[in-house]
Protein backbone atom coordinates (compact mmCIF):
# COMPACT_ATOMS: atom_id res chain seq x y z
CA UNK A 1 0.00 0.00 0.00
CA UNK A 2 1.24 3.70 -1.07
CA UNK A 3 2.03 5.80 1.91
CA UNK A 4 0.98 9.52 1.13
CA UNK A 5 4.82 10.14 1.50
CA UNK A 6 4.63 7.55 -1.48
CA UNK A 7 1.91 9.41 -3.42
CA UNK A 8 3.56 12.75 -2.79
CA UNK A 9 6.81 11.51 -4.32
CA UNK A 10 5.11 9.78 -7.61
CA UNK A 11 2.91 12.91 -7.86
CA UNK A 12 6.12 15.06 -7.49
CA UNK A 13 7.57 12.82 -10.30
CA UNK A 14 4.77 13.06 -12.56
CA UNK A 15 4.80 16.66 -12.92
CA UNK A 16 8.46 17.04 -13.27
CA UNK A 17 7.40 13.86 -15.92
CA UNK A 18 4.93 15.78 -17.74
CA UNK A 19 7.31 19.01 -17.98
CA UNK A 20 9.87 16.73 -19.89
CA UNK A 21 6.69 15.73 -22.16
CA UNK A 22 5.82 19.06 -23.12
CA UNK A 23 9.28 19.36 -24.53
CA UNK A 24 9.06 16.16 -26.38
CA UNK A 25 5.60 15.38 -27.18
CA UNK A 26 6.79 12.36 -29.13
CA UNK A 27 8.39 10.61 -26.64
CA UNK A 28 6.60 7.23 -26.52
CA UNK A 29 8.62 5.72 -23.48
CA UNK A 30 8.43 8.78 -21.49
CA UNK A 31 4.06 9.51 -22.08
CA UNK A 32 4.09 5.96 -21.22
CA UNK A 33 5.67 6.74 -17.86
CA UNK A 34 3.42 9.26 -17.35
CA UNK A 35 0.01 7.11 -18.20
CA UNK A 36 0.74 4.41 -15.85
CA UNK A 37 1.99 6.76 -13.15
CA UNK A 38 -1.35 9.07 -13.36
CA UNK A 39 -3.04 5.46 -13.24
CA UNK A 40 -1.20 4.25 -9.88
CA UNK A 41 -2.21 7.99 -8.98
CA UNK A 42 -5.85 7.17 -9.88
CA UNK A 43 -5.54 10.75 -12.21
CA UNK A 44 -7.53 9.65 -14.66
CA UNK A 45 -8.50 13.11 -16.08
CA UNK A 46 -4.13 13.23 -16.90
CA UNK A 47 -4.49 9.48 -18.58
CA UNK A 48 -7.40 10.78 -20.62
CA UNK A 49 -5.51 14.05 -21.42
CA UNK A 50 -2.46 11.66 -22.20
CA UNK A 51 -4.23 9.22 -24.64
CA UNK A 52 -5.55 12.40 -26.36
CA UNK A 53 -2.13 13.89 -27.25
CA UNK A 54 -0.73 10.96 -28.39
CA UNK A 55 -4.16 10.80 -30.93
CA UNK A 56 -3.36 14.15 -32.15
CA UNK A 57 -0.14 13.03 -33.28
CA UNK A 58 -1.56 9.73 -34.75
CA UNK A 59 -4.93 9.54 -34.74
CA UNK A 60 -4.71 5.37 -35.55
CA UNK A 61 -2.60 5.17 -32.57
CA UNK A 62 -4.20 1.40 -30.86
CA UNK A 63 -2.58 2.22 -27.29
CA UNK A 64 -3.64 5.86 -27.72
CA UNK A 65 -7.28 4.34 -27.79
CA UNK A 66 -6.65 1.91 -25.08
CA UNK A 67 -5.31 4.57 -22.86
CA UNK A 68 -8.48 7.29 -23.68
CA UNK A 69 -10.76 4.03 -22.59
CA UNK A 70 -8.95 3.27 -19.29
CA UNK A 71 -8.91 7.32 -18.56
CA UNK A 72 -12.90 7.22 -18.45
CA UNK A 73 -12.86 3.94 -17.17
CA UNK A 74 -11.34 5.48 -14.34
CA UNK A 75 -13.65 8.56 -14.67
CA UNK A 76 -16.58 6.20 -14.57
CA UNK A 77 -17.91 7.11 -18.03
CA UNK A 78 -18.28 3.20 -19.04
CA UNK A 79 -20.52 3.90 -21.83
CA UNK A 80 -18.05 6.06 -23.37
CA UNK A 81 -15.10 3.54 -23.06
CA UNK A 82 -17.22 0.81 -24.26
CA UNK A 83 -17.57 2.84 -27.67
CA UNK A 84 -13.56 3.29 -28.30
CA UNK A 85 -12.90 -0.75 -26.90
CA UNK A 86 -15.37 -1.94 -29.45
CA UNK A 87 -13.70 0.36 -32.40
CA UNK A 88 -10.47 -0.90 -30.89
CA UNK A 89 -10.91 -4.67 -31.08
CA UNK A 90 -12.13 -3.57 -34.57
CA UNK A 91 -9.02 -2.24 -35.48
CA UNK A 92 -6.61 -5.20 -33.70
CA UNK A 93 -8.29 -7.98 -33.33
CA UNK A 94 -9.52 -10.68 -30.19
CA UNK A 95 -6.96 -9.09 -27.32
CA UNK A 96 -7.69 -10.11 -23.69
CA UNK A 97 -6.66 -6.90 -22.57
CA UNK A 98 -9.38 -4.76 -24.35
CA UNK A 99 -12.34 -7.86 -23.72
CA UNK A 100 -10.81 -7.79 -20.10
CA UNK A 101 -11.63 -3.52 -19.88
CA UNK A 102 -14.97 -4.14 -22.00
CA UNK A 103 -16.29 -6.79 -19.69
CA UNK A 104 -15.23 -4.34 -16.67
CA UNK A 105 -17.44 -1.70 -18.61
CA UNK A 106 -20.26 -4.23 -18.78
CA UNK A 107 -20.26 -5.23 -15.06
CA UNK A 108 -19.89 -1.63 -14.00
CA UNK A 109 -22.88 -0.99 -15.94
CA UNK A 110 -24.62 -4.38 -14.56
CA UNK A 111 -24.90 -5.46 -17.68
CA UNK A 112 -24.14 -9.11 -16.67
CA UNK A 113 -24.88 -11.42 -19.68
CA UNK A 114 -22.52 -9.06 -21.80
CA UNK A 115 -19.80 -9.33 -19.63
CA UNK A 116 -20.07 -12.95 -19.19
CA UNK A 117 -18.59 -13.97 -22.12
CA UNK A 118 -16.24 -11.76 -22.58
CA UNK A 119 -15.08 -12.99 -18.98
CA UNK A 120 -14.98 -16.29 -19.52
CA UNK A 121 -12.91 -15.84 -23.26
CA UNK A 122 -10.29 -14.16 -20.24
CA UNK A 123 -10.68 -16.91 -18.38
CA UNK A 124 -10.29 -19.77 -20.99
CA UNK A 125 -7.60 -18.17 -22.27
CA UNK A 126 -5.16 -18.51 -18.80
CA UNK A 127 -5.90 -14.61 -17.12
CA UNK A 128 -6.65 -16.63 -13.32
CA UNK A 129 -5.61 -13.20 -11.55
CA UNK A 130 -7.35 -12.08 -8.64
CA UNK A 131 -9.39 -9.38 -10.33
CA UNK A 132 -10.47 -11.44 -13.68
CA UNK A 133 -11.89 -14.27 -11.07
CA UNK A 134 -13.58 -11.83 -8.83
CA UNK A 135 -15.48 -10.44 -12.06
CA UNK A 136 -16.11 -13.69 -13.33
CA UNK A 137 -17.96 -15.07 -10.14
CA UNK A 138 -19.48 -11.90 -9.29
CA UNK A 139 -21.05 -12.31 -13.06
CA UNK A 140 -22.30 -15.95 -12.51
CA UNK A 141 -23.78 -15.06 -9.19
CA UNK A 142 -26.08 -12.42 -10.59
CA UNK A 143 -26.88 -14.01 -13.43
CA UNK A 144 -27.88 -16.99 -11.13
CA UNK A 145 -25.76 -19.30 -12.47
CA UNK A 146 -24.43 -20.06 -9.14
CA UNK A 147 -23.23 -23.61 -9.88
CA UNK A 148 -20.64 -22.29 -12.35
CA UNK A 149 -19.56 -19.36 -10.04
CA UNK A 150 -19.13 -21.99 -7.55
CA UNK A 151 -17.02 -24.27 -9.71
CA UNK A 152 -14.87 -21.54 -10.56
CA UNK A 153 -14.56 -20.52 -6.77
CA UNK A 154 -13.09 -23.91 -6.23
CA UNK A 155 -10.65 -24.22 -8.82
CA UNK A 156 -8.76 -21.21 -7.46
CA UNK A 157 -8.87 -21.33 -4.03
CA UNK A 158 -5.24 -19.93 -3.58
CA UNK A 159 -5.60 -16.67 -5.06
CA UNK A 160 -8.31 -15.84 -2.91
CA UNK A 161 -6.88 -16.53 0.62
CA UNK A 162 -4.50 -13.45 -0.36
CA UNK A 163 -7.25 -11.14 -2.00
CA UNK A 164 -9.51 -9.33 0.25
CA UNK A 165 -11.85 -8.15 -2.26
CA UNK A 166 -11.88 -11.61 -4.05
CA UNK A 167 -12.91 -13.91 -0.54
CA UNK A 168 -15.45 -11.41 0.08
CA UNK A 169 -17.11 -12.36 -3.37
CA UNK A 170 -16.89 -15.78 -2.62
CA UNK A 171 -18.18 -15.07 0.73
CA UNK A 172 -21.40 -13.71 -0.45
CA UNK A 173 -21.55 -16.21 -3.46
CA UNK A 174 -21.43 -19.36 -0.86
CA UNK A 175 -24.05 -17.59 1.39
CA UNK A 176 -26.56 -17.30 -1.56
CA UNK A 177 -26.19 -20.85 -2.16
CA UNK A 178 -26.87 -21.98 1.36
CA UNK A 179 -23.52 -22.90 1.96
CA UNK A 180 -23.04 -21.17 5.60
CA UNK A 181 -19.85 -22.79 6.59
CA UNK A 182 -18.29 -22.11 3.32
CA UNK A 183 -20.01 -18.14 3.66
CA UNK A 184 -18.66 -17.95 6.87
CA UNK A 185 -14.75 -19.32 6.58
CA UNK A 186 -14.60 -17.24 3.32
CA UNK A 187 -15.92 -13.92 4.76
CA UNK A 188 -13.08 -14.27 7.82
CA UNK A 189 -10.75 -14.50 5.36
CA UNK A 190 -11.47 -11.50 3.57
CA UNK A 191 -12.01 -8.93 6.95
CA UNK A 192 -8.60 -10.08 7.85
CA UNK A 193 -7.23 -8.92 4.72
CA UNK A 194 -9.64 -6.09 3.53
CA UNK A 195 -11.34 -5.55 7.39
CA UNK A 196 -13.52 -2.83 5.60
CA UNK A 197 -15.06 -5.90 2.46
CA UNK A 198 -18.81 -4.95 1.56
CA UNK A 199 -19.26 -8.32 0.32
CA UNK A 200 -18.02 -9.95 3.63
CA UNK A 201 -19.32 -8.03 6.04
CA UNK A 202 -22.91 -8.77 4.10
CA UNK A 203 -22.49 -12.05 4.43
CA UNK A 204 -21.45 -12.17 8.37
CA UNK A 205 -24.60 -9.43 9.06
CA UNK A 206 -26.89 -12.47 7.08
CA UNK A 207 -25.15 -14.93 9.34
CA UNK A 208 -25.73 -13.29 12.49
CA UNK A 209 -29.11 -12.57 12.14
CA UNK A 210 -30.37 -16.25 11.48
CA UNK A 211 -28.23 -16.55 14.44
CA UNK A 212 -30.61 -14.24 16.25
CA UNK A 213 -27.18 -11.90 17.31
CA UNK A 214 -29.58 -9.00 15.93
CA UNK A 215 -27.11 -6.50 17.79
CA UNK A 216 -23.92 -7.48 15.99
CA UNK A 217 -26.01 -7.71 12.79
CA UNK A 218 -27.13 -4.32 13.12
CA UNK A 219 -24.09 -2.65 14.07
CA UNK A 220 -22.15 -4.37 11.38
CA UNK A 221 -25.00 -3.37 8.82
CA UNK A 222 -24.92 0.10 10.13
CA UNK A 223 -20.85 0.64 9.50
CA UNK A 224 -21.58 -0.72 6.31
CA UNK A 225 -24.73 1.85 5.44
CA UNK A 226 -21.84 5.04 6.86
CA UNK A 227 -19.22 3.49 4.01
CA UNK A 228 -21.32 2.72 1.27
CA UNK A 229 -24.81 3.94 1.46
CA UNK A 230 -25.54 2.84 -2.25
CA UNK A 231 -25.38 -1.36 -0.68
CA UNK A 232 -28.76 -2.25 -1.59
CA UNK A 233 -28.22 -5.44 0.60
CA UNK A 234 -27.63 -3.15 3.68
CA UNK A 235 -30.91 -1.37 3.78
CA UNK A 236 -32.52 -5.05 3.05
CA UNK A 237 -30.90 -6.54 6.08
CA UNK A 238 -31.75 -3.37 8.65
CA UNK A 239 -34.88 -3.96 6.86
CA UNK A 240 -35.57 -7.51 7.98
CA UNK A 241 -33.90 -6.41 11.24
CA UNK A 242 -36.34 -4.17 12.09
CA UNK A 243 -39.30 -6.35 10.99
CA UNK A 244 -37.94 -8.50 13.14
CA UNK A 245 -38.06 -6.26 16.07
CA UNK A 246 -41.43 -5.22 15.25
CA UNK A 247 -40.94 -1.64 14.04
CA UNK A 248 -42.95 -2.34 11.05
CA UNK A 249 -42.96 1.67 9.77
CA UNK A 250 -38.88 1.43 9.83
CA UNK A 251 -38.92 -1.59 8.32
CA UNK A 252 -40.71 -0.66 5.17
CA UNK A 253 -38.92 2.16 4.73
CA UNK A 254 -35.54 0.20 4.58
CA UNK A 255 -36.96 -2.42 2.29
CA UNK A 256 -38.37 0.39 0.05
CA UNK A 257 -34.78 2.08 -0.09
CA UNK A 258 -33.17 -1.15 -0.55
CA UNK A 259 -35.39 -2.22 -3.77
CA UNK A 260 -34.81 1.17 -5.10
CA UNK A 261 -31.15 0.18 -5.44
CA UNK A 262 -31.73 -3.56 -6.72
CA UNK A 263 -35.11 -4.03 -7.90
CA UNK A 264 -33.76 -7.44 -9.44
CA UNK A 265 -33.82 -9.53 -5.91
CA UNK A 266 -36.47 -11.12 -5.11
CA UNK A 267 -36.32 -11.89 -1.98
CA UNK A 268 -36.39 -8.38 -0.90
CA UNK A 269 -39.70 -7.58 -2.01
CA UNK A 270 -41.01 -10.80 -0.04
CA UNK A 271 -39.63 -8.76 3.49
CA UNK A 272 -41.34 -5.91 2.28
CA UNK A 273 -44.59 -7.66 1.29
CA UNK A 274 -44.05 -8.90 5.09
CA UNK A 275 -43.68 -5.73 6.43
CA UNK A 276 -46.73 -5.08 4.79
CA UNK A 277 -48.64 -7.90 5.47
CA UNK A 278 -48.00 -7.30 9.26
CA UNK A 279 -49.37 -3.39 8.96
CA UNK A 280 -52.53 -4.78 7.51
CA UNK A 281 -52.10 -3.52 3.98
CA UNK A 282 -53.25 -6.71 2.35
CA UNK A 283 -53.49 -5.20 -1.19
CA UNK A 284 -50.22 -4.03 -1.32
CA UNK A 285 -49.01 -6.88 0.34
CA UNK A 286 -50.71 -9.00 -2.20
CA UNK A 287 -49.18 -6.96 -5.19
CA UNK A 288 -45.90 -7.35 -3.74
CA UNK A 289 -45.87 -11.00 -3.48
CA UNK A 290 -47.11 -10.79 -7.02
CA UNK A 291 -44.19 -8.83 -7.88
CA UNK A 292 -41.73 -11.51 -6.77
CA UNK A 293 -43.25 -14.34 -8.60
CA UNK A 294 -43.39 -13.10 -11.80
CA UNK A 295 -39.70 -13.03 -11.24
CA UNK A 296 -39.19 -16.24 -9.91
CA UNK A 297 -42.07 -19.10 -9.97
CA UNK A 298 -40.16 -21.30 -7.91
CA UNK A 299 -39.50 -19.79 -4.93
CA UNK A 300 -41.54 -21.60 -2.54
CA UNK A 301 -42.24 -18.58 -0.81
CA UNK A 302 -43.87 -16.26 -3.10
CA UNK A 303 -46.66 -19.01 -3.45
CA UNK A 304 -46.36 -19.18 0.15
CA UNK A 305 -47.07 -15.74 0.45
CA UNK A 306 -49.85 -15.30 -1.31
CA UNK A 307 -51.41 -18.15 0.51
CA UNK A 308 -51.48 -16.16 3.65
CA UNK A 309 -52.99 -12.90 1.51
CA UNK A 310 -55.67 -15.64 0.33
CA UNK A 311 -56.39 -16.97 4.37
CA UNK A 312 -55.94 -14.00 6.13
CA UNK A 313 -59.34 -13.08 3.53
CA UNK A 314 -61.04 -16.12 4.56
CA UNK A 315 -60.09 -17.18 0.56
CA UNK A 316 -59.87 -20.82 1.84
CA UNK A 317 -59.50 -22.83 -1.58
CA UNK A 318 -57.10 -20.11 -3.43
CA UNK A 319 -54.93 -20.45 -0.12
CA UNK A 320 -55.09 -23.95 -0.24
CA UNK A 321 -53.67 -23.95 -3.60
CA UNK A 322 -51.37 -21.71 -3.28
CA UNK A 323 -50.31 -23.94 -0.19
CA UNK A 324 -49.76 -27.06 -2.38
CA UNK A 325 -47.92 -25.69 -4.49
CA UNK A 326 -45.55 -23.58 -1.90
CA UNK A 327 -44.79 -27.16 -0.20
CA UNK A 328 -44.61 -29.35 -3.18
CA UNK A 329 -41.07 -26.78 -3.86
CA UNK A 330 -40.05 -26.37 -0.41
CA UNK A 331 -42.65 -28.74 2.47
CA UNK A 332 -40.35 -26.87 4.63
CA UNK A 333 -41.99 -23.13 3.50
CA UNK A 334 -42.65 -21.14 6.57
CA UNK A 335 -44.78 -18.33 4.88
CA UNK A 336 -46.88 -21.72 4.20
CA UNK A 337 -46.96 -23.24 7.48
CA UNK A 338 -48.27 -19.52 8.18
CA UNK A 339 -51.19 -19.83 5.79
CA UNK A 340 -52.05 -23.12 7.18
CA UNK A 341 -52.31 -22.10 10.87
CA UNK A 342 -54.79 -18.97 10.14
CA UNK A 343 -56.60 -21.65 8.00
CA UNK A 344 -57.01 -23.69 11.13
CA UNK A 345 -58.08 -20.86 13.52
CA UNK A 346 -61.19 -19.99 10.93
CA UNK A 347 -59.81 -16.57 11.43
CA UNK A 348 -61.66 -13.46 9.83
CA UNK A 349 -59.46 -10.55 8.53
CA UNK A 350 -58.36 -8.59 11.59
CA UNK A 351 -57.80 -12.26 13.81
CA UNK A 352 -55.54 -13.53 11.25
CA UNK A 353 -53.40 -10.28 11.23
CA UNK A 354 -52.96 -10.85 15.09
CA UNK A 355 -52.67 -14.61 14.53
CA UNK A 356 -49.36 -13.70 12.27
CA UNK A 357 -48.37 -10.67 14.24
CA UNK A 358 -48.54 -13.27 17.17
CA UNK A 359 -46.31 -16.03 15.53
CA UNK A 360 -43.98 -13.29 14.28
CA UNK A 361 -43.62 -12.18 17.57
CA UNK A 362 -43.13 -15.39 19.11
CA UNK A 363 -40.77 -16.57 16.53
CA UNK A 364 -38.61 -13.62 17.01
CA UNK A 365 -38.16 -13.74 20.64
CA UNK A 366 -36.94 -17.08 20.37
CA UNK A 367 -33.17 -18.02 20.31
CA UNK A 368 -33.22 -20.51 17.53
CA UNK A 369 -35.74 -17.96 15.64
CA UNK A 370 -37.46 -19.60 12.21
CA UNK A 371 -38.60 -16.82 11.08
CA UNK A 372 -35.16 -14.65 11.53
CA UNK A 373 -34.02 -17.65 9.18
CA UNK A 374 -36.80 -16.69 6.58
CA UNK A 375 -35.72 -13.38 6.30
CA UNK A 376 -32.21 -14.34 5.84
CA UNK A 377 -32.87 -17.11 3.46
CA UNK A 378 -35.27 -14.26 2.10
CA UNK A 379 -32.67 -11.43 1.82
CA UNK A 380 -29.92 -13.82 -0.02
CA UNK A 381 -32.63 -15.58 -2.89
Amino acid sequence: MRTDTNQEELAGKLGRLMHLLQVDPANGALRRQCVDMAAALGKFDIVTQLAETALALNAADPLGHFDKATGLIGQRDYRGALDILENLEQQVGRDMAVQMNRALCHYCLAEYAQAQPLLQNCYGSGMRNAGVVRLLVSTLHHLGEMDAAADIAGENTEVALTDGPLAGVYALMYLDVGDSINAGRWAKVALQISPHCIDARITQATLLTEQMQLDAARQMLEGVMADAPQTGRAWIGMGALSLLANDIGAAKGQLTRGLELMPGHVGSWHVLAWAQLLSGELNLAEKTFETALAADRNFAESHGGLAVVAAMRGERERAQQFIKVALRLDPACLSAKFAEAVLAANADPARAQAIIRGVVTGLSSSSSSALSQMLAKMTRH
